[in-house]
């Protein structure tokens, strides 16, 4: 799930630069373009993200927490997202994307997906979207978290000079070994 927020952004970063292309584009084309957000669900995207968004935060809690005190602080995150995410809505995001749509696909092309969407197949993607989406970042964490300490040891080693001067040590390499003692 952390892929989605990350999609999420660089569409939103997309579409500030085709918003101000787009408003010179045919009103058809606009058209074209919310017919299409409207057959692919992409209200959706919003709803997957805020659940996504749940989980990761439940999954950065500290592991020594109690299965109780895990199910309490994750019921009151749960419950205070709402208020804090209460303006993060389909219709505040929606310009954007029908501007990004529009700027991206011609008007006819934007038909030929709105008829896919439409059609069974289409229906049956954007059904298993988010199942398939979930899954298919569930196996790039995977492999991502092979990589992270040595990723997390170039971000010391970069930072080090200027926040602090210890070498970062890798998890599990022999210098993390605690020393035998001298006879």
């Amino acid at each position: 799930m952390k892929l989605l927020p990350v999609v999420m952004v660089s569409l939103s970063l997309a579409c500030f630069t085709s918003v101000m292309r787009a408003q010179d584009d045919d009103p058809k084309r606009t058209a074209a373009a919310v017919e299409l957000l409207g057959a692919m669900h992409a209200e959706d995207l919003l709803k997957v993200q805020r659940e996504g968004l749940k989980k990761a935060i439940a999954a950065k809690l500290p592991k020594t927490l109690s299965a109780d005190a895990r199910k309490q602080v994750e019921e009151k995150i749960a419950a205070g997202l709402d208020p804090v995410l209460k303006d993060y809505t389909w219709e505040s995001v929606k310009p954007e994307f029908v501007a990004l749509y529009a700027h991206a696909f011609t008007e006819s092309e934007l038909k030929e997906l709105t008829a896919f969407y439409n059609s069974p197949i289409g229906k049956k993607f954007i059904e298993k979207r988010a199942e398939v989406e979930v899954g298919g970042v569930g196996i790039l964490d995977k492999h991502l978290q092979t990589f992270m300490p040595d990723i997390a040891g170039l971000v010391h080693d970069a930072l080090a000079p200027f926040v602090n001067p210890t070498p970062y040590v890798k998890p599990g390499s022999p210098l993390t070994a605690t020393p035998s003692p001298q006879n």
